[in-house]
C-alpha cells in the first residue's frame, strides 16, 4: 500500500471513529435529561446505536475507492449539520420548551443521520460481511428491552447507552482547563478506539477563567492548553495532523497564531481558518481545534 493510500485511509477512519464518539457522545448526554422519551425516538435512538456498531465492524475494512472516499468527506459534513439540528432540538427540550415536538423532531434528525450512515456501511464494507453488520432492530445492548419499556424506562437506556459510550473512547480534562470543561459540561479531549486524540475548542481563559486581555495573551494560553490536553492524552504536538481556527477577525489574528504555533513547535499541521461572529467566551478573540493521531 503507497503513503497516499495510506494517509487517505487513515483520514476516513478518522471521519467515522469522530463521527461515532460525538453520537455516542449525544446518545449519552441526552437520554438522562428525558423524563417520557417517545417509541418513535427510542426505536430511531436504538437503531443508531446499533449502526454505530456497524461502523465499528466496518471501520478496520475500509475500501479506498473513489466512491468511498467522497462518502466519507460528505458524512463529515452531514455529521456536523445534523448535530447542530439535534443539539438546538435538545436545548429546546432541556427548557421544557415544546418536549413534545422538540422530541418527534429530534428522532426525525436521528433518522436523517442513520440514512446518510447507511450510504457508507453500504459502500465501506466487503459483502461477505454486510449481513452481519445490518443493523438489527434493537441495538445489543438494548436487546432487553421493549419498545414500551423504553419509554418507560429511561434510566435503564440511558444506563445501557453510558456502557456502550464509556467502552468506546477516553473523555479527559487537564487540570487547567478542567474547571471551564466542568461549568460548561464538556471534556477537553477525547482519545478513539484507533488511538487517535481530539481535542475541543481551546479558548485563552485560565484555570480560574480568566480570559487573557490580549490578542498574544490568549495565543499563547491556548497552546498552553493544546499542550497540556495532548499530553493528558498521551500523545505530542508533533502527532498533530490537523488544526481548525475561529476567527473574530482572521485578518487580525491569523498571523500571531500562526508564527506562535511555528515558533512553538516544528510540525506544520494541515490548517483550516474559519471567521466566526462571536466565540463561546465573551472576549475571545480566538479558539483553536487539534487532532492528532500516534506516531507508529
Amino acid at each position: 500500500m503507497n503513503k497516499h493510500r495510506e494517509e487517505t485511509l487513515t483520514q476516513m477512519r478518522l471521519l467515522v471513529s469522530r463521527a461515532l464518539a460525538e453520537n455516542q457522545n449525544f446518545i449519552s448526554r441526552l437520554l438522562p435529561v428525558m423524563n417520557t422519551p417517545t417509541q418513535r425516538l427510542c426505536r430511531a435512538l436504538e437503531e443508531l446505536q446499533a449502526k454505530i456498531r456497524a461502523v465499528q465492524t466496518m471501520e478496520a475494512q475500509v475500501q479506498a475507492s473513489q466512491l468511498t472516499i467522497d462518502a466519507m468527506f460528505l458524512l463529515g459534513q452531514d455529521v456536523k449539520q445534523s448535530l447542530n439540528d439535534i443539539a438546538l432540538e435538545d436545548l429546546k427540550m432541556k427548557r421544557g420548551e415544546e418536549k413534545d415536538e422538540a422530541m418527534d423532531t429530534l428522532a426525525t434528525l436521528v433518522t436523517t443521520f442513520l440514512e446518510r450512515l447507511d450510504v457508507i456501511v453500504a459502500s465501506t464494507v466487503t459483502d461477505s460481511r454486510r449481513d452481519d453488520i445490518k443493523a438489527p432492530s434493537k441495538c445489543y445492548a438494548l436487546k432487553s428491552l421493549t419498545n414500551d419499556k423504553c419509554s418507560q424506562n429511561p434510566t435503564k437506556l440511558s444506563s445501557a447507552s453510558e456502557d456502550l459510550h464509556n467502552a468506546s473512547s477516553d473523555f479527559l480534562q487537564h487540570e487547567d482547563g478542567k474547571k471551564i470543561a466542568e461549568t460548561f459540561g464538556y471534556s477537553q479531549a477525547a482519545k478513539l478506539p484507533n488511538g487517535a486524540v481530539i481535542l475541543a475548542g481551546m479558548l485563552g481563559v485560565d484555570s480560574a477563567m480568566n480570559l487573557a486581555p490580549t490578542l498574544d495573551g490568549q495565543v499563547e494560553t491556548i497552546l498552553n492548553h493544546v499542550d497540556a490536553a495532548l499530553s493528558e492524552a498521551g500523545e505530542k504536538p508533533s502527532d498533530v495532523y490537523k488544526v481548525t481556527n475561529y476567527h473574530l477577525s482572521i485578518e487580525q489574528s491569523a498571523g500571531p497564531v500562526t508564527a506562535a504555533w511555528l515558533a512553538r513547535y516544528s510540525v506544520k499541521p494541515t490548517w483550516t481558518a474559519v471567521g466566526v461572529r462571536e466565540l463561546g467566551v465573551p472576549g475571545a478573540l480566538l479558539e483553536i481545534q487539534v487532532e492528532a493521531w500516534p506516531s507508529a
